[in-house]
């Protein structure tokens, strides 16, 4: 705080406020009471200093343990971390927790939320695109118990991807998928932004977010590993969890859990 006569000529005042790298901030002037209340500004201007950038940015939610790979692939730079009744993460199944209410039938979430009507919740990867024609798929839904909605954004090194796409819990799952031939062999930063559309139950639910690096023959199943099970089948699939006595796989056709 800094307190000023009246009869005082104006002075240039140098304040140092530091903030974190990639984070918003508002400048405030106010007066705080006095005689003649009033303050006259004749100039204001802001100086930015960067420090050492960060290779990554640092996630406000912490997806390292996450059991499906995706999840850890990706950074969650901001999202609104308590719900009504819940909080944003990764859940295993598709869950009501509290207000947030995604569609059945899927597993492993990744439940979101937009700060506010301005700010969207995002996350971020830095990736090399090696393939000639990589595609970027994510699977989405919104709030099923009403129509509740949000408009979905895809950025490539600060780029849109198109126009927004509107994500209604209404229509269920939804499989997206968006064209990244255009930055082969480039190494990117894509951005997904999850922003709000009229304030109204804006909760965000992603089941995967793929980058498929394309090939020149026929596309490999996303399901590489083999399990063999006790019967003796042979079955394709991702390993989610194993306690030492059970297991899930996800395949193709659902999880398996034995």
């Amino acid at each position: 705080d800094l307190t000023l006569a009246l009869k005082e000529p104006f002075r240039t005042i140098a304040h140092t406020i530091s903030v974190p790298f990639s984070t918003s901030a508002k400048l405030i002037f106010a007066h705080v009471g006095g005689d003649n209340e009033g303050l006259l500004l004749d100039n204001v201007k802001l100086t930015q200093v960067l420090g050492e950038i960060p290779e990554k940015e640092v996630g406000v939610l912490d997806l390292s343990q996450a059991p499906e790979v995706w999840a850890r692939e990706w950074t969650v730079l901001s999202t609104l971390l308590d719900f009504l009744g819940g909080k944003a993460g990764f859940y295993p199944e598709a869950e009501r927790s509290g207000d947030a209410n995604p569609n059945p039938g899927r597993e492993g979430i990744l439940y979101l939320h937009p700060i506010s009507t301005e700010e969207p919740a995002r996350l971020s990867r830095r990736i090399t695109l090696t393939g000639p024609s990589p595609t970027l798929s994510i699977g989405v839904s919104g709030n099923r118990d009403v129509d509740g909605d949000f408009a979905l954004v895809v950025k490539v090194n600060g780029e849109s991807l198109g126009e927004e796409k509107i994500i209604a819990g209404a229509q269920g799952w939804q499989d997206q998928t968006f064209d990244l031939s255009a930055y082969s062999g480039k190494t990117v930063t894509i951005e997904i932004e999850a922003r709000a559309n009229n304030w109204y139950y804006e909760y965000v639910f992603f089941d995967y977010i793929r980058v498929d690096e394309g090939s020149v023959g026929p596309l490999p199943t996303p399901y590489k590993d083999a399990f063999r099970l006790s019967t003796g089948e042979l079955i394709m699939g991702e390993l989610l969890s194993f306690d030492g006595s059970s297991f899930r796989i996800k395949t193709e056709k659902g999880v398996i859990e034995k």
